[in-house]
Formats: structure tokens, sequence, C-alpha cells
């Protein structure tokens, strides 16, 4: 009972971190402005048996600001590439909260919604 109960746990706080992303990814897209950026650099961390990479963008907002930022995203090696160009939406109000312009961006929390949602099910199934 105590293995269902920590399950269906760590299954609702994952569901409710991508809920959160994608309202938040959803508000910066209908709000914010699209504009390009270049990896700056990327952030090597090291996760289960691979590393992942967060790239730090830096861009310029409308209001000729330089921000340079790590996406909240990471990403497989290889994904980016220091200095490449990439499209970013930013919101204006907050222009260090962004987004790079990639259906990876999208795909990761639904992937984790999905993956919590199963679990929850499959938990309960066996219970």
């Amino acid at each position: 009972m105590s293995t269902l109960i920590t399950l269906i746990s760590i299954s609702l706080i994952f569901s409710t971190v991508a809920i959160l992303f994608l309202l938040k990814y959803k508000k910066i897209r209908r709000n914010g402005v699209l504009t390009e950026g270049v990896v700056f650099d990327l952030k090597k961390e090291k996760d289960f048996d691979f590393q992942i990479r967060y790239p730090i963008i830096r861009f310029c907002t409308k209001k000729n600001e330089w921000v340079t930022e790590q996406n909240k995203i990471g990403a497989l090696p290889g994904l980016y590439k220091k200095g490449a160009i990439v499209k970013i939406i930013y919101d204006p109000d907050k222009p260090s909260s962004f987004f790079i312009q990639s259906p990876f961006n999208f795909l990761v929390p639904i992937l984790l919604l999905i993956a919590s949602i199963l679990l929850i099910i499959i938990s309960i199934l066996n219970y």
C-alpha cells in the first residue's frame, strides 16, 4: 500500500510540473515576442547515464536589451551546437522567461504528463 501511495504521489508531482510548464508555454506563445537568439554556451549536467545539455541563449529584446539566460529544458547531446542561431519566443514583461521555438520543448512536458498518468493507472491496476 505504501508503494502505491508513493508512486501515485510522484506521478501527481510530475503531472503538476508538466501542467504548469504547459500553461507557462501557452502564455508565452500567446503573448510573447518572436526573435532570433544564439546558443551562447551549453551547460552540461549528468543525469542518469547520459549528459543533458542546457543551452544558454543570448538574444536582444525589442527594447535593445541583451538577455543571456539558460533554457529551462535540457536537450540531448548534439541537438544544439554552440554558436547556432535559434528562434525563441520571450515574455515581453520578463524577457528571461523564454522558450526555444522547437517541437521538443512542447513534447517533453506532454511525454512527462502521459508517463505520469500511465504510472498512476498501472499502480492502481497492480494494487
